[in-house]
């Protein structure tokens, strides 16, 4: 009898060294699981940063066509190349992490285009530059935020990987603005209720 008893100790413990890997693979299927629900947690941000991107694009597409100066057709045709690519990626990990979306303008973006289509030659020119430091230091606050607060890792490494984008076309912005005789000194505008606490 004194011989059953390791043998029943020995197999109850070679039973649980067989079990731990299924409780391994179970807690790797819901960090999984999570990482999804993470994703589609931080939807506000996602379709505010896909808005932001079409949006860039939109008026980027009017400075090829309108800008009368050089330096802002360039930087129209930036913004296009830039935020069109930023947009494809955003879309892409959002889909790939189970928050497939089409991104679209919001009311208060297709304003801004409208107010921009209506303008023309240097006016235009002026407006358009001092959109893009309005919105480029908006948007570097806001990618500042989210790298940090973000509730999913691929959320946060978006944010991380596209903050610089936004601070090099803030300073691009900025170094145009005095050839057009745009305003550089805006005050940092508030985003709405997709900024985390």
């Amino acid at each position: 009898m004194s011989m059953r008893w390791p043998i029943s100790v020995a197999g109850g413990l070679a039973l649980s060294l067989m079990a731990m890997p299924a409780g391994l693979l179970q807690a790797q299927a819901k960090t999984k699981t999570d990482v999804k629900t993470d994703v589609q947690a931080d939807h506000l941000w996602v379709r505010e940063a896909a808005a932001d991107n079409l949006l860039e694009v939109k008026l980027g597409q009017l400075a090829e066509r309108k800008a009368t100066n050089p330096a802002v057709k360039q930087f129209g045709q930036r913004m296009v190349t830039d935020h069109g690519k930023a947009n494809a990626e955003l879309t892409s990990m959002a889909s790939s992490h189970g928050f497939p979306f089409q991104p679209g303008l919001a009311r208060k973006h297709e304003e801004k285009v409208d107010r921009l289509e209506k303008v023309s030659g240097k006016e235009f020119d002026r407006a358009y530059i001092r959109s893009m430091i309005e919105s480029h230091t908006a948007d570097v606050s806001y990618f500042e935020n989210e790298k940090m607060h973000a509730r999913s890792t691929p959320v946060r490494n978006y944010a991380a990987t596209y903050l610089p984008m936004f601070r090099e076309h803030l300073t691009q912005a900025r170094q145009i603005a005095p050839q057009v005789g745009a305003d550089t000194t805006l005050a940092n505008h508030a985003r709405g209720a997709a900024v985390r606490k």
